[in-house]
């Protein structure tokens, strides 16, 4: 099936969750949040007007210095980058059911760490495509038998080199390993109390607290966790979320891809500020099978991954079967 890349106007709503009818005017609205205005992203008609067969897109999103958007799907593309223009530029097929992506930089060279779920791995690669290294499951931690439980759905990479990884799909346990990739611990795992997940889907490092913290992306329990660097419980950042997946941070804001059909935008104390794309139609919230015909510019349906440009442009990447990857120019 073709996919066509939908540049989606983002909705504008309160606070308040909209659950009957779809916001009815466009954009997020302009305001002010503390001191710092809220943005206003407008949609990019022009970019990525060609469609491509992309395929499911399930995975995550990354932004180069070049400002090539890199996207997962599980199609015979695999990553495929884009142009700023929206322009197909390169893919890397090997690497199709890749569920997150990270960019990092060694002696300057950007390099992919991705969770590559449909191989129950996490791989290094260039952004040639060439393979640098690749990690299982940790059996030190004694939670696999085999391979095949192992499903890593996020991976994160802190200030010192350590290495974490989220099995999402499988024990819900998040795993560290050192700079030289050497299995330091695992914690969390599967549960709804303090410092226990249910589906860690999304990993990030917040450093918007001075020491770096893991930021975790509960999203079976609607909420999102810090731990200290070691693994240490340090408390909820924010609750009664639709579903967090992944985050991107724009300042000291963060914004919440939530698979049920939102965009969220909180403040640095985890509030809710303002939100995007806030679809009201119930049967559309993370359902993978809405057809093109179906999608409205206006709301999305089941956000699973989103990163910003150097610009504050907004891009999303919707858990969809034809394949959905829209652009969000910010208001300047």
């Amino acid at each position: 099936m073709r996919a066509a890349l939908a540049v989606c106007l983002l909705a504008a709503c309160s606070p308040a969750t909209r659950e009957s009818v779809a916001p009815e005017h466009p954009g997020l609205s302009a305001g002010t949040a503390g001191n710092a205005p809220l943005p206003h992203w407008a949609p990019d008609p022009g970019w990525a007007a060609a469609p491509l067969d992309l395929g499911p897109t399930h995975g995550g999103l990354v932004i180069d210095r070049e400002g090539r958007l890199w996207a997962g799907t599980d199609g015979p593309h695999g990553v495929v980058a884009f142009g700023p223009d929206g322009a197909f530029v390169a893919s890397i097929p090997w690497l199709a059911g890749s569920h997150a992506l990270l960019l990092h930089e060694v002696d300057g060279e950007e390099r992919l760490i991705a969770a590559q779920l449909r191989t129950h791995r996490v791989v290094e690669a260039r952004l040639d495509g060439t393979l640098l290294w690749e990690l299982g499951p940790p059996l030190e931690c004694g939670a696999y038998a085999t391979d095949e439980a192992y499903q890593p759905t996020a991976v994160a990479l802190a200030p010192d080199g350590r290495l974490y990884v989220a099995d999402g799909y499988g024990t819900s346990l998040i795993h560290e390993y050192d700079a030289q990739r050497h299995w330091v611990r695992s914690f969390a795992g599967l549960g709804e109390g303090d410092g226990q997940c249910h589906v860690p889907h999304g990993l990030a490092i917040d450093t918007r607290f001075g020491e770096p913290r893991l930021l975790v992306c509960d999203r079976e329990n609607r909420r999102l966790l810090h731990f200290d660097l070691d693994g240490r419980f340090l408390g909820v950042h924010a609750k009664g979320l639709r579903r967090p997946c992944a985050v991107a941070f724009l300042g000291d804001r963060l914004a919440v891809a939530e698979l049920e059909g939102r965009v969220a935008l909180l403040d640095r104390d985890g509030e809710l500020v303002g939100a995007a794309g806030d679809n009201g139609n119930a049967g559309q919230r993370a359902n993978f099978d809405v057809a093109p015909a179906d999608w409205r510019t206006d709301v999305l349906c089941a956000p699973h991954a989103l990163a910003f440009d150097a610009a504050g442009d907004l891009l999303v990447e919707d858990w969809n079967r034809s394949g959905r990857v829209s652009r969000f120019s910010a208001g300047r």
